[in-house]
């Protein structure tokens, strides 16, 4: 996908906040080992988006897409400006979230979404 960062997010055990598993970086800061991503920092557009649907949410662009614009100062101190996300579910919950992220926007491809589903 030649992606900056490749994140598996999971969601914490108060069940208020993603928060990572374990990631891949090739460009860009780590996300750090303790951080939390509140649900109601992230906005319900965006955690709707990858919570409730069985397809990617494809951001190109996190400060000029409506659904994260308002989150987009948070997920940029991350180094995300673009951002591809995939809800893994566990009886109809979701329980994690795979993130593929890059720090310049990007136009995510069909093929992208598919290689992140299978």
């Amino acid at each position: 996908l030649h992606a900056d960062r490749v994140v598996l997010m999971v969601v914490a055990p108060d069940g208020d906040a993603l928060v990572p598993l374990g990631q891949h970086v090739r460009a860009g800061p780590p996300i750090p080992a303790d951080a939390r991503f509140p649900f109601a920092a992230i906005g319900d557009e965006v955690l709707g988006g990858v919570t409730t649907s069985s397809a990617p949410l494809v951001i190109p662009d996190v400060r000029a897409h409506p659904m994260t614009a308002a989150a987009a100062p948070l997920m940029e101190s991350t180094g995300t400006r673009a951002l591809l996300a995939f809800a893994l579910r566990r009886d109809d919950a979701t329980v994690a979230s795979l993130n593929v992220t890059t720090g310049a926007p990007r136009a995510w491809t069909a093929r992208d979404a598919t290689v992140l589903q299978a």
